[in-house]
C-alpha cells in the first residue's frame, strides 16, 4: 500500500521527529511522575534523592557513557559502509567492555559503601541506597547499548517505544512500593524510588535486548568487512570518554554534595536546604528545560549521519548537516524557554505547589539556550569523530559550574540560585568552545544571522506581547494560556517576517522514497545522496569490477542485497 507522505525513514528528519514527539510523551510523563514523587515523598525526599542519585551518575558515566559512544559510531559508520556482519561483533565488544567497567565500579562499592556515605554524606546509613542502584545500573547498561546501536543504524522507533513504556511502569512502580512500604524518612523515600526505577529497567532492558536481536537478524552477515580491529576501535572511542565522563560526573557530584553545606553557610537548616534543592532542580528546573525536548533528538539524530558521511568522505554533505542541526538547536530553544518564563511562576506554583522567582526563570532559560548549543555541537563533534575535544570542554563547563556554586551558593542573597548560575554558565562555556573548534578547526560556516540574531527577532516581541497579554487578562489560568497563546502567534509572525519558511525547509530536509536522481542529464527534485546510498553504489562499482576481471560474483550479489533496500538520508 503507497504511504500518503513518503518520507525515507532513515532520513534525520523522520528519525528527529520521531525522538521529539517520543520526548513530548516522556516529559509529560515525567511532570506526572514528578507531581506525584512531590506529593508522595515531598521536597525533603525528592533532596535526598538527588543527593543519593550521584553514585548512579558516577558509575553509569564510567562504565556507560564511553562504551556508548563507541558502539554508536562504529555502527554508524559500519552500516555506511555496509559491513552488516561486523554489527554483531561491535555490540559485543562493547558488551563485552561495559561488563568488565561495571565489575569493577560495583566491587568498589560493595567494599566501600559506608566509607563513601560518611565521607560524602555525612550519613553512613545512606549507604544501603547506594547498593540498591547496582542492579538498575546492570540492567540500564544493556538497555543504552542496544539504544545505541539502534541510533547507529537509524532505527528510532523501538527506543522511543521503550523509553515512554519504561517511564510508564516507572511510575506505576515507584508509586506502588511506596504505597506499600510507606516511608516514613526522607532516605527510606529515596530507596523506594530506586527499587521502582529497577522494577522498570527490567522491561525496557528485555524489550530492547528482544528488538536488537531481531534486527540484527534482518540485517544478516553480508557486506564487505570493516576496516579496522573492533576490539580496538572500541577501546580506543570508550576509554577516554569514559575517562572524561568520569571526570565530569566527579565533578557534578562534588556540585551536589556541597550544595547544601553551603546553603546552610548561607542561614538555612539542613531542611530548608533540601527543601530549597528540591525546589529548584527537581520542580523548577524540569519545566524550564522543556524546549530541550525537542534539541535532544537533533543531536542524537545527526550524529551518526555525520559519521557516515564522513566515512565516505563527504565533508560537504556533513557540514550541511551540521549547520542545520544548530540552527533548529537556536530555534527550538531560545524563543520556547523565554515564552516560559511570565507563565513559569504560575505554572510552578499550580503544578508543584512551590514559589520560583522570575529572575531564577530568567537564568534558567539562558542555561537552557546554552545547553541546547552544548548538546547539538557536542554531537557534531562527535560525529566528526572529536569526541575527546567534546569531553573535555564539557570538562571545563564543569569546573566552571563547581567554582561558581563555591564561591557564590554560601551568600544569602544568591543561595539556591548559584546552582542555576553555574548551570549556565557551566553550559555557555563549552558551547562557546565547540562552537569555535566547529568554524575554525573543521571549517564550519556558522551564521550569526541565523543562530543569533534570527532567534532573538522571533523571542524578543513574543515575550513582550505576552507578558503585556497575561497582566492585562490576569495571572490566572485563562490569562496564563492566552498569553502563552499570543507569544506564539507573535513569535510565529515574526519568524515569517524574519524568512523562516518552515514548509520550504521541511521540502529540503525530508528525502522522499522513489524520486529519480537522472532524468535525461537534466537535475531533478531529488535532494543530495545520502552517505548510506553513496557507499552503497561505490560498493556495488567495486563489485562490478571484480565481477568483470573474474572476481566473485557470490560477494557482489550479498553486497546487492544488503543494500538493495537503501532510502535517502537528510
Amino acid at each position: 500500500m503507497k504511504r500518503l507522505f513518503p518520507i525515507s525513514r532513515r532520513s534525520v528528519f523522520y528519525n528527529a521527529s520521531i525522538l521529539a514527539l517520543s520526548g513530548v510523551v516522556l516529559q509529560g510523563l515525567g511532570f506526572l511522575y514528578r507531581i506525584l514523587q512531590s506529593r508522595l515523598i515531598g521536597a525533603e525526599g525528592m533532596g535526598m534523592y538527588s543527593l543519593i542519585q550521584p553514585v548512579y551518575g558516577v558509575i553509569t558515566s564510567v562504565a556507560l557513557a564511553g562504551v556508548c559512544a563507541a558502539v554508536n559510531h562504529l555502527t554508524a559508520e559500519a552500516d555506511a559502509r555496509g559491513s552488516s556482519g561486523a554489527l554483531i561483533r561491535i555490540f559485543s565488544a562493547g558488551a563485552a567492555f561495559f561488563v568488565l567497567l561495571f565489575t569493577l565500579m560495583a566491587s568498589a562499592l560493595i567494599f566501600g559503601h559506608e566509607k563513601a556515605a560518611s565521607l560524602l554524606l555525612g550519613k553512613p546509613e545512606t549507604g544501603r541506597a547506594m547498593l540498591l542502584f547496582l542492579p538498575c545500573i546492570f540492567l540500564t547498561g544493556f538497555e543504552n547499548l542496544c539504544k545505541n546501536a539502534c541510533y547507529g543504524l537509524k532505527h528510532v522507533g523501538a527506543p522511543a517505544v521503550s523509553e515512554i513504556t519504561e517511564q510508564i511502569v516507572r511510575i506505576g512502580a515507584v508509586c506502588a512500593v511506596i504505597l506499600l512500604l510507606k516511608p516514613e524518612t526522607p532516605l527510606a523515600s529515596a530507596e523506594c524510588v530506586i527499587l521502582g526505577m529497577t522494577a522498570s529497567e527490567v522491561f525496557s532492558a528485555l524489550f530492547m535486548t528482544v528488538t536488537l536481536t531481531r534486527i540484527y537478524r534482518e540485517r544478516g552477515e553480508g557486506g564487505p568487512p570493516f576496516p579496522r580491529p573492533i576490539a580496538g576501535g572500541v577501546i580506543r572511542i570508550a576509554l577516554p570518554v569514559s575517562l572524561s565522563a568520569l571526570a565530569g560526573n566527579l565533578i557534578a557530584s562534588s556540585v551536589t554534595l556541597i550544595l547544601p553545606g553551603r546553603l546552610m553557610t548561607a542561614g538555612l537548616s539542613e531542611e530548608e536546604a533540601l527543601s530549597a534543592i528540591g525546589r529548584i532542580t527537581g520542580m523548577a528546573f524540569p519545566l524550564m528545560l522543556l524546549p530541550l525536548t525537542f534539541v535532544y533528538p537533533v543531536g542524537a539524530a545527526v550524529a551518526p549521519r555525520i559519521t557516515g558521511s564522513m566515512a565516505v568522505e563527504k565533508r560537504a554533505d556533513a557540514g550541511r548537516k551540521a549547520a542545520r542541526a544548530l540552527e533548529i538547536a537556536a530555534l527550538a530553544s531560545m524563543p520556547l524557554s523565554f515564552l516560559l518564563i511570565p507563565a513559569g511562576p504560575f505554572l510552578v506554583k499550580t503544578v508543584f505547589g512551590a514559589e520560583v522567582d522570575g529572575k531564577t526563570l530568567f537564568l534558567m532559560a539562558l542555561g537552557c539556550v546554552a545547553m541546547a548549543f552544548q548538546t547539538v555541537s557536542s554531537s557534531i563533534l562527535t560525529g566528526y569523530g572529536k569526541h575527546r575535544f567534546a569531553m573535555a570542554s564539557g570538562l571545563l563547563g564543569g569546573i566552571l559550574h563547581l567554582a561558581l556554586v563555591w564561591f557564590f551558593a554560601g551568600d544569602p542573597a544568591v543561595g539556591v540560585r548559584a546552582e542555576v548560575i553555574g548551570a549556565a554558565a557551566g553550559s555557555a562555556l563549552p558551547a562557546l568552545i565547540n562552537l569555535l573548534r566547529l568554524a575554525i578547526g573543521l571549517r564550519l560556516r556558522l551564521s550569526a544571522r541565523r543562530l543569533l540574531l534570527g532567534p532573538l527577532f522571533l523571542t524578543v516581541p513574543a515575550v513582550l506581547c505576552e507578558k503585556a497579554a497575561i497582566r492585562l487578562l490576569g495571572g490566572e489560568l485563562p490569562g496564563i494560556l492566552l498569553g502563552i497563546l499570543t507569544g506564539g502567534i507573535v513569535a510565529a509572525a515574526a519568524a515569517y517576517a524574519w524568512g523562516y519558511r518552515p514548509g520550504r525547509y521541511l521540502r529540503t530536509l525530508i528525502p522522499r522514497e522513489g524520486l529519480q536522481k537522472e532524468d535525461g542529464g537534466r537535475v531533478t527534485c531529488a535532494p543530495p545522496e545520502s552517505a548510506e546510498e553513496t557507499a552503497a553504489s561505490e560498493i556495488r562499482r567495486s563489485s562490478g569490477n571484480k565481477r568483470a576481471s573474474g572476481g566473485s560474483a557470490a560477494r557482489g550479489s550479498s553486497v546487492r542485497r544488503a543494500f538493495r533496500n537503501s532510502s535517502n538520508d537528510a
